[in-house]
């Protein structure tokens, strides 16, 4: 059985880091989700099939660049890391459907 190779995650995490979403402060939740959701369930179901521990890499770094995001936006989570990761957490379980484990694939 094969995973996703060491190469491929850093791709994915650049290909992440490439899309910037931590400056893209004029979108919403649901627009970056729009954008960004289907692609990363892509990799997840393609190459985290056989070992979905490989993907956590990935995982944290899609959930670091919205915390990332949302420490830029709202005013009330600038210097507070903890509170913003919370506040994602928090969304992500009240909609499966628009965060990146919602089908549970990790």
């Amino acid at each position: 059985m094969s995973s996703a190779s060491n190469q491929a995650k850093k791709s994915m995490r650049q290909t992440i880091r490439n899309w910037r979403i931590q400056i893209k402060l004029e979108k919403t939740l649901e627009d970056l989700s729009k954008m960004f959701i289907p692609v990363l369930r892509g990799w997840v179901n393609f190459n985290g099939r056989y070992y979905k521990a490989e993907m956590y890499s990935v995982h944290r770094r899609s959930n670091r660049a919205m915390v990332n995001g949302a420490m830029r936006k709202y005013k009330r989570f600038r210097q507070r890391c903890k509170r913003a990761l919370d506040w994602l957490a928090k969304l992500q379980s009240e909609n499966r459907k628009s965060s990146f484990n919602g089908r549970r694939t990790i």
